[in-house]
Protein backbone atom coordinates (compact mmCIF):
# COMPACT_ATOMS: atom_id res chain seq x y z
CA UNK A 1 0.00 0.00 0.00
CA UNK A 2 1.47 3.40 -0.83
CA UNK A 3 2.01 6.14 0.92
CA UNK A 4 1.04 4.08 4.45
CA UNK A 5 3.84 5.13 7.28
CA UNK A 6 4.87 1.24 9.25
CA UNK A 7 3.82 2.33 12.74
CA UNK A 8 5.67 3.83 15.15
CA UNK A 9 7.28 1.95 18.22
CA UNK A 10 5.71 2.51 21.46
CA UNK A 11 7.77 4.98 23.50
CA UNK A 12 10.15 3.75 25.81
CA UNK A 13 8.36 4.53 28.81
CA UNK A 14 5.59 2.28 28.29
CA UNK A 15 8.33 -0.64 29.67
CA UNK A 16 8.27 -1.37 33.20
CA UNK A 17 10.60 1.64 34.86
CA UNK A 18 13.06 0.18 37.17
CA UNK A 19 12.69 -0.37 40.79
CA UNK A 20 15.72 0.92 41.92
CA UNK A 21 17.07 4.07 40.93
CA UNK A 22 20.20 3.80 39.07
CA UNK A 23 22.43 5.13 41.60
CA UNK A 24 21.23 2.69 44.28
CA UNK A 25 21.80 -0.09 41.77
CA UNK A 26 24.74 0.74 40.78
CA UNK A 27 26.44 1.40 44.27
CA UNK A 28 24.89 -2.21 45.09
CA UNK A 29 26.44 -3.72 42.32
CA UNK A 30 29.67 -2.25 42.85
CA UNK A 31 29.90 -3.69 46.00
CA UNK A 32 28.21 -7.28 45.49
CA UNK A 33 31.14 -7.24 42.16
CA UNK A 34 33.76 -6.41 44.87
CA UNK A 35 32.83 -9.05 47.33
CA UNK A 36 32.65 -12.12 44.23
CA UNK A 37 36.14 -11.15 43.24
CA UNK A 38 37.74 -10.53 46.35
CA UNK A 39 36.54 -14.91 47.77
CA UNK A 40 39.42 -16.10 47.19
CA UNK A 41 41.49 -13.52 48.91
CA UNK A 42 39.06 -13.48 51.62
CA UNK A 43 36.37 -15.91 51.33
CA UNK A 44 34.49 -15.18 54.93
CA UNK A 45 34.29 -11.49 54.02
CA UNK A 46 33.37 -11.91 50.81
CA UNK A 47 30.01 -14.01 51.65
CA UNK A 48 29.44 -11.26 54.87
CA UNK A 49 29.90 -8.51 51.79
CA UNK A 50 27.34 -10.11 49.84
CA UNK A 51 25.28 -10.51 52.11
CA UNK A 52 24.89 -7.75 53.17
CA UNK A 53 24.35 -6.31 50.10
CA UNK A 54 21.01 -8.50 49.44
CA UNK A 55 19.94 -7.28 53.01
CA UNK A 56 20.19 -4.19 52.40
CA UNK A 57 18.74 -4.41 48.56
CA UNK A 58 15.35 -6.68 50.49
CA UNK A 59 14.97 -3.89 52.72
CA UNK A 60 15.53 -1.11 49.97
CA UNK A 61 12.37 -3.16 48.33
CA UNK A 62 10.64 -3.84 51.05
CA UNK A 63 10.54 0.04 51.81
CA UNK A 64 9.74 0.83 48.17
CA UNK A 65 6.60 -1.42 48.78
CA UNK A 66 5.53 0.47 51.95
CA UNK A 67 5.69 3.84 50.04
CA UNK A 68 3.27 2.32 47.41
CA UNK A 69 0.99 1.29 49.73
CA UNK A 70 0.79 4.68 51.53
CA UNK A 71 0.17 6.43 47.99
CA UNK A 72 -2.60 4.02 48.01
CA UNK A 73 -4.10 4.99 51.39
CA UNK A 74 -6.60 7.23 49.08
CA UNK A 75 -9.94 7.13 47.60
CA UNK A 76 -9.11 8.59 44.56
CA UNK A 77 -9.99 6.34 41.96
CA UNK A 78 -6.99 7.62 39.71
CA UNK A 79 -4.65 7.48 42.31
CA UNK A 80 -6.01 3.69 43.30
CA UNK A 81 -5.42 2.40 39.75
CA UNK A 82 -2.19 3.60 39.20
CA UNK A 83 -1.02 2.09 42.30
CA UNK A 84 -2.90 -0.95 41.73
CA UNK A 85 -0.99 -1.53 37.92
CA UNK A 86 2.46 -0.15 40.14
CA UNK A 87 1.67 -3.40 42.33
CA UNK A 88 0.89 -5.92 39.55
CA UNK A 89 3.94 -4.79 37.69
CA UNK A 90 6.28 -4.94 41.01
CA UNK A 91 4.72 -8.51 41.81
CA UNK A 92 5.43 -9.74 38.35
CA UNK A 93 8.86 -9.00 38.57
CA UNK A 94 9.19 -10.09 41.75
CA UNK A 95 7.99 -13.36 40.61
CA UNK A 96 10.38 -13.11 37.31
CA UNK A 97 13.36 -13.20 39.60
Amino acid sequence: MDGEQPAPPPPADLGPSALLPAEERDRWALRLHRAVTGFIDEPRKSFEEADAVLGETAARVAELVKERRDVAATDDTEGLRVALRECRELTERLLNL
